[in-house]
């Protein structure tokens, strides 16, 4: 092995270990903040930091001569990542609707950068004990026979070496502590991402022997609502919220989303009904996100545990996967409970976005 090659070996192990303390830095910094890049346009593109994950999404077509914008929120926990991006990666590619999506764990990431370094670090290990056992630790030949040189590479045992020298990794690698260090930080890192997996809080809202945490009376824990696609007569507003405390405000009929509103009650027997509904749904289970037609209408669910809100998406008519399906039967079923002391209610509150009701999902 030349010199050069020596040299540019040490420092890609170098240059690796920055990456791996650097990613490791994000990696515990994901639990607190989330980071987001985005480029708004007529289409949607983002890059997102969160919970262990690095995400990208494309959503129609985007001016790549828009710039980014960054903006940050704390980390509410649970984001519902799958096992795959947890511990490794994910992609959805649907072509015929422009939508793209990738991830990439830093669990994986982390493990790529470190593969080098530690390699380089047993190397090492193994050569000092092959020259402690009385082998070259260069090429590793019995050297009982001939102490002062190796006759396989040449290495001299004094005096000047013959050739290069052996390549042994920096003395930062070389460290016990170090190493056991990163270790440490390294599987810390995914015993967070696995407890992440395996606890989901949203489940616990379709459990009705279970109380709904407080946290603000005037923000319902499941809530149903319509986005316009990209026309005048598109239909837009709430579809029905239901609160803690069993209110709820719903729509006449979805034939008058937008324009006739009822405000009532849930019985105590009811309101258990409508978490039972939607444990039953699937939904609690199913992935949160959706697949959404670009020029089309979408119908979000919302589903509210303390400060964290969890949402589905779907386009009525473009169902792909059973996300559309489970929305569906889910907003009949609750549509259909009766109510106690139902009362006309204004439509002006309910035919818009509810920014105030994602309060928690996008914290700033």
């Amino acid at each position: 092995m030349s010199r050069t090659h020596s040299i540019l070996r040490g420092a890609a192990s170098c240059l690796l270990g920055a990456i791996t303390a650097v990613l490791i830095v994000f990696w515990i910094r994901s639990y607190f903040i989330e980071d987001m890049w985005h480029r708004p346009d007529s289409g949607w593109e983002y890059i997102k930091i969160s919970g262990g994950v690095i995400s990208y999404r494309l959503e129609g077509y985007v001016d790549s001569a828009v710039p980014w914008q960054h903006a940050k929120w704390a980390y509410e926990g649970w984001r519902g990542h799958g096992w795959r991006e947890l511990l490794g990666f994910g992609w959805h590619n649907q072509s015929e609707d422009h939508v793209f999506n990738a991830s990439i764990s830093f669990g994986l990431l982390t493990l790529s950068t470190l593969a080098w370094p530690i390699a380089s670090l047993i190397g090492t290990r193994l050569k000092l004990r092959q020259a402690s056992a009385g082998h070259c630790s260069r090429c590793g030949y019995d050297l009982r026979g001939t102490p002062e040189r190796c006759p396989e590479c040449g290495l001299s045992a004094i005096g000047p070496v013959q050739g290069p020298p052996a390549w042994s990794a920096p003395r930062f690698f070389r460290s016990r502590t170090i190493a056991l260090l990163l270790t440490f930080l390294l599987m810390g890192g995914l015993s967070i991402d696995l407890l992440n997996a395996c606890s989901n809080p949203i489940e616990k809202v379709g459990e009705p022997d279970k109380p709904l945490p407080e946290y603000h009376a005037d923000r319902p824990f499941l809530f149903i609502h319509i986005t316009p696609a990209n026309s005048r007569r598109a239909v837009s507003g709430l579809i029905l919220a239901i609160y803690p405390d069993g209110r709820i405000i719903r729509v006449t009929s979805e034939s008058t989303i937008g324009e006739s509103y009822i405000r009532g009650r849930l019985s105590t027997e009811n309101l258990a009904q409508a978490r039972r509904m939607l444990h039953d749904s699937g939904l609690l289970s199913t992935k949160p996100g959706g697949v959404v037609v670009v020029d089309g209408g979408a119908e979000h669910v919302g589903i509210r545990y303390e400060k964290h809100v969890t949402s589905w998406a779907h386009t009525p008519g473009y169902d792909y996967g059973p996300v559309g399906s489970r929305i569906t039967q889910l907003k009949k079923n609750l549509l259909a409970l009766p109510l106690e002391d139902p009362k006309p209610e204004p439509p002006q509150e309910w035919d818009r976005w509810p920014t105030e009701f994602y309060e928690g999902q996008n914290d700033r």
